[in-house]
């Protein structure tokens, strides 16, 4: 039988800029666009279903009919026939949420799935069982909804349900559900390498407070991620928004995650914390799809983007741990880097907003603020940027960032970059310069080491 290729995706690779030029971080991540081939031909479609109903067209115009005349189990033996993988059995073991750490919040709790109608979240709900046991389809009495209704649930579970790894986010026929993976004992060894990763996380952030928590998952998925984009023509192993790249990665290794897979990655540890938390996409400046997370820390609202927090850089410095986007109000990113909050767009422009995300309105929780990193005044906040590097630049470090309180220190500390940088550069053979990525909004600023 015959499959359709998928278009590989393609990024360009992004330079460190030097002292006093902007780098901004883009990519083009498929988070709601479809990424796997319909496997079901129109002619496979009539032989699939008997030839006793009339074939629906799909998105990519394949057809397949809506009335099943095979039972699930045996339509999964064709689908994995197709794809090569192995049909999973009549009972699949349900192996989300498979953890040894207590209970784990689930949709339930959470704040996106409480902003849908009675209606929504009976959809969600089934789609999240199915999901579970590897179901091919919703419910029949799911399979009427209307496309918009699919379009949104579908998506906000592919979103807000990081553990199922094997999901993919293909939007087709309503009622209609993808995988990456049909094979149950490849998924359940999947699991457990995630598992061993998260149980070592858990062990290390056991007994601290959210805010510590979050600071843990902040580091380690800066030390132990890069940022890439697919690359795979295989789309079934591709899993680089997944949690499976964030805390396994099976052949690659562990990390090459794109930012979805960031945001996952932190909703998954949230939910076995105790930390409420949501995934929200949109695009960056450039128009470039993204995707981070708004997390309850202390009873305030704050966004948190990690994969902001660690640069794509042509050689990857596995020493780099950065705090600008760490626990921000909307007032220092929304419509300034990060655009479009929750909107869902089509090829033909119109779009739908998800849900309205909670206002996050405090700065108590900042890191800069918890870490007190804040400077009131100039000469201060130069001997910590010149502390900072000095430190950083006799360690192999990169990073080094400070917040101000106003503007006016802001643009007194920037009118010394270059002296600083000369400082250094004399005091170290092997460094080339410092690369610039302050933030006005935030009054963040953030000097980076760069090395010959």
């Amino acid at each position: 039988m015959k499959m359709k290729k998928l278009t590989a995706l393609l990024a360009g690779a992004m330079a460190a800029a030097m002292l006093l030029t902007a780098c901004d971080k883009g990519e083009s991540v498929p988070t709601m666009t479809e990424l796997v081939p319909n496997v079901i031909t129109q002619s496979e479609a009539t032989a699939n279903d008997g030839g006793t109903t009339a074939p629906m067209t799909d998105a990519d115009g394949s057809t397949y009919s809506t009335e099943e005349t095979k039972s699930t189990e045996e339509l999964a033996s064709v689908i994995a026939e197709m794809t090569g993988t192995t049909p999973p059995a009549t009972t699949v073991v349900d192996v989300s949420g498979n953890s040894e750490n207590g209970e784990i919040r689930t949709y339930k709790d959470r704040y996106a799935y409480n902003t849908l109608t009675d209606d929504e979240k009976a959809l969600y709900a089934n789609i999240v069982e199915n999901a579970a046991t590897l179901g091919l389809r919703v419910d029949p009495e799911f399979v009427g909804v209307d496309k918009a209704t699919w379009d949104k649930v579908y998506c906000m579970v592919y979103n807000q349900e990081p553990q199922f790894f094997w999901m993919s986010p293909k939007l087709s026929q309503v009622g209609r559900i993808y995988y990456r993976n049909l094979d149950k004992e490849s998924i359940k060894s999947m699991q457990a390498e995630i598992d061993a990763t998260v149980k070592n996380i858990l062990a290390d952030i056991k007994g601290k407070s959210d805010f510590e928590k979050l600071d843990y998952l902040n580091t380690y998925l800066s030390l132990n991620s890069t940022f890439i984009l697919g690359e795979e023509t295989d789309a079934q192993a591709n899993y680089n928004s997944t949690i499976y790249n964030a805390f396994a990665g099976g052949t690659s290794k562990q990390g090459d995650i794109q930012c979805v897979g960031y945001a996952h990655a932190v909703q998954y540890i949230c939910d076995r914390v105790g930390i409420n938390s949501m995934v929200i996409t949109g695009v960056t400046e450039a128009g470039q799809t993204h995707a981070w997370n708004i997390v309850d820390v202390g009873g305030d609202w704050y966004n948190y983007d990690i994969t902001w927090d660690d640069p794509i850089l042509d050689t990857p410095n596995y020493k780099n741990v950065r705090h600008m986007y760490m626990l921000v109000p909307d007032s220092w990113i929304l419509d300034i880097t990060h655009f479009s909050q929750n909107l869902k767009f089509y090829n033909d422009g119109t779009s739908f907003k998800f849900f309205d995300a909670p206002a996050c309105t405090s700065t108590a929780m900042n890191w800069f603020h918890q870490k007190g990193e804040l400077y009131t005044d100039s000469v201060s906040a130069i001997a910590e940027l010149n502390r900072q590097l000095e430190y950083a630049a006799s360690n192999g470090l990169r990073t080094t960032e400070i917040m101000v309180s106003d503007k006016s220190v802001y643009d007194a500390v920037r009118a010394e970059l270059k002296s600083m940088q000369s400082t250094l550069t004399s005091a170290h053979s092997n460094v080339k310069g410092i690369s610039d990525k302050c933030s006005e909004p935030m009054l963040v600023i953030e000097l980076d080491v760069i090395y010959k």
